[in-house]
């Protein structure tokens, strides 16, 4: 939640209305404070706050106003214990919403998945989408590092299965020309355990790491160079549409990723 709210916001979206007073009667001044505190904040962000530290004093400031009470109770008020579960308990259930558990987390996170591509694998935008899954269910959203979790797990998920869809794709003699890539030319029909054996960095070495290089100066030597590259590319024999249902953005995410990344003893016919 922001930290600063104008004259106008507080009035708009902290101000208590008569029937939100009704349910403050027979409340001690602690109680009043933190029930209505909570009800504004679930009404604005669909949550609870996590600590007590997430409420402006400002807000604090305005709504002690209303209900006529020193802001100073706001350091006394009890953010633990059964009444304060009750009041979340209470306020659910004004609004419609319930807890969620923990299958409401695994679909959650099954729908992020299928949404990945989307939001372009963006993790914030992702979380924003999760929040606004929950608050159309009416379902109370987990803490923000459960909340983080799977989010992060969603995009994992969805990385591991557009892998395996695109490895799919691909044929025997396809998986065995890309692992070659990654192989010392000199020693291409021998294994990376030789290499190491005989003191051989194979990332510096092998054709993948060559196909990588920046292309310098234009000339026509780098011309020449550049050409060879997509030779060998074109050898692989991809299919042709292996990546037309995944967005450039995305694809861009992933080629940005491979010119810093080295998948060390990555063979994918293994």
């Amino acid at each position: 939640m922001k930290r600063n709210w104008q004259a106008e916001e507080l009035v708009e979206y902290w101000t208590l209305l008569p029937k939100e007073l009704e349910l403050l009667v027979h409340k001690n001044p602690q109680n009043r404070l933190v029930f209505a505190l909570l009800l504004k904040f679930f009404q604005l962000e669909a949550r609870f706050p996590e600590s007590d530290h997430e409420i402006p004093a400002v807000v604090v400031n305005y709504v002690t106003q209303q209900l006529s009470i020193s802001p100073s109770i706001y350091q006394d008020c009890n953010w633990q214990g059964r009444s304060i579960k009750y009041y979340r308990k209470k306020i659910r259930e004004l609004f419609g919403f319930r807890e969620a558990s923990i299958t409401d987390a695994q679909e959650l996170t099954d729908w992020l998945t299928e949404q990945a591509l989307i939001y372009e694998l963006k993790y914030e935008q992702l979380e924003s989408a999760a929040v606004s899954r929950l608050r159309e269910l009416k379902i109370e959203p987990p803490t923000h590092s459960r909340l983080e979790r799977i989010t992060r797990s969603a995009l994992s998920s969805f990385e591991d299965k557009f892998f395996q869809r695109t490895v799919a794709q691909l044929s025997s003699r396809t998986k065995e020309q890309i692992d070659n890539l990654f192989k010392p030319p000199h020693i291409e029909s021998q294994s990376l355990s030789v290499a190491s054996q005989l003191d051989i960095d194979s990332s510096e070495l092998s054709v993948w790491n060559e196909l990588k290089l920046d292309p310098g100066r234009i000339g026509v030597e780098s011309f020449q160079t550049e050409i060879k590259k997509l030779s060998i590319l074109r050898q692989l024999d991809l299919p042709v549409d292996l990546f037309t249902t995944i967005p450039t953005k995305v694809l861009q995410q992933y080629k940005q990723r491979v010119v810093v990344e080295y998948p060390p003893n990555f063979f994918i016919t293994s």
